[in-house]
């Protein structure tokens, strides 16, 4: 009897280690031909591999669209992952548009004393002002951390998404530079719905507002929850663009209608042509007058027809912005930044004598601390790059004259330390 139960179990045991090791073997054969040859397992392994390749890689960096700004290279994408970095924790903001991104970089530069920054990705994603960081210290007699979130073509609306977003994100912040200059208030370029512009429209389509927005649609979530896990369906526009600049270029076509009947072919392909690769431009580099007033001309379109609503509007976020400001008690400061004579020449007359006492009237409302620079002196045309945008010699004139005013205002320097 004994033996007979000894056997059974034996048996039993046997045969629990023969369905143990085939259910091992079924696991192993699944795994090793079932899903590794599975199609689809392949394609998402592929994906994979490519969107992260496309992520580190940045291809696009070598490539220049003539009047397109890839994601890869879009400043506000760039400095907004950089806000997201444990270690970003700035005490002081600095927002404004492409005047105050080449006075910033360029005058570090030449402090530095290394080479001015490239136009495009280098001035556009630098981000800092060593040079104005400095100077605060040495003003309060505390160290300071500046974070610049200046945005190219950024209106007085976009700059108060962007203070409300990085404030969301970094409430240490206490002191804030809002550099201002007359397009940031009537640029004719500029979207009608401020929430659409790029700016409005890229920090709604980044952050959880969208989900709780009821104008957001459905396919409107599912495409913003689908780019943020998928970097390609994120930056494929660009993609589709290059695409289709590089079609057009190679058969000599037009990209659409529009183009074909109303711009001049020339001028279509000396601005919209893809090159590979580019020769540098330096920020730092002063233009020849010829090119200053080719380049005045643009700014006489951002200008003209001068709009006292879309003015006022734009003024209506300033003012949003500075409120922000008072209630969670950061300190502004607001910069009205140099032009040159030919950039002045360019505006609207009516709009030159309301836009000075409007700005100062808003920050006298609010008890704000104005550097107006607009008009200043000091300043001479080899200053400045084209009609507006400084180089070193500038950039370095504005952050001395900002911190010596800044010196002056003792409630100012007491809330710095």
């Amino acid at each position: 009897m004994t033996t007979a139960t000894s056997s059974n179990v034996d048996s039993g045991a046997s045969q629990d280690a023969d369905v143990s090791t085939k259910t091992n073997s079924g696991l192993r054969s699944f795994f090793n031909v079932r899903l590794l040859s599975c199609t689809i397992i392949w394609v998402f392994i592929w994906l994979c591999v490519v969107d992260l390749t496309l992520k580190t890689t940045k291809p696009l960096h070598a490539v220049k669209m003539g009047g397109y700004t890839p994601r890869d290279r879009n400043g506000m994408a760039i400095k907004n992952e950089r806000l997201a970095l444990p270690w970003t924790n700035p005490d002081v903001l600095t927002i404004g548009s492409s005047l105050s991104q080449a006075s910033f970089s360029c005058a570090d530069a030449l402090v530095a004393n290394r080479p001015a920054p490239t136009l495009g990705h280098e001035v556009y994603s630098y981000g800092r002002c060593d040079y104005l960081q400095s100077k605060l210290s040495e003003i309060s007699g505390k160290k300071h951390s500046l974070l610049d979130m200046s945005i190219g073509g950024c209106m007085a609306s976009d700059a108060y998404y962007l203070l409300t977003n990085t404030v969301k994100t970094r409430p240490q912040i206490k002191t804030v530079i809002f550099a201002v200059a007359p397009r940031d208030f009537v640029a004719t370029d500029a979207s009608k719905d401020p929430e659409k512009s790029p700016v409005g429209a890229f920090l709604k389509k980044k952050s959880l507002d969208i989900w709780s927005d009821q104008k957001t649609s459905a396919q409107e979530k599912f495409e913003a929850g689908l780019a943020s896990v998928w970097h390609f369906f994120d930056i494929k526009a660009d993609y589709q663009h290059l695409s289709q600049l590089l079609t057009c270029q190679i058969l000599k076509r037009n990209p659409d209608l529009y183009t074909a009947t109303n711009i001049d072919p020339e001028l279509l392909g000396a601005e919209n042509r893809v090159e590979f690769m580019s020769v540098p431009i330096s920020a730092g580099e002063v233009l020849p007058n010829d090119l200053k007033n080719k380049e005045a001309a643009i700014y006489r379109g951002f200008y003209n027809p001068f709009s006292v609503e879309r003015m006022n509007l734009q003024f209506g976020f300033l003012e949003k912005s500075l409120e922000f400001c008072r209630q969670n008690n950061i300190a502004a400061v607001v910069i009205d930044m140099p032009l040159s004579k030919l950039n002045r020449a360019q505006m609207d007359p009516q709009m030159q004598g309301l836009y000075l006492p409007k700005l100062a009237e808003t920050c006298s409302k609010y008890g704000v601390h104005l550097v107006e620079l607009e008009e200043n002196t000091n300043f001479v045309d080899n200053d400045f790059r084209d009609s507006c945008h400084m180089v070193g010699t500038g950039g370095k004139k504005l952050i001395d004259i900002v911190a010596s005013s800044i010196a002056k205002d003792d409630a100012l320097v007491k809330r710095l330390k």
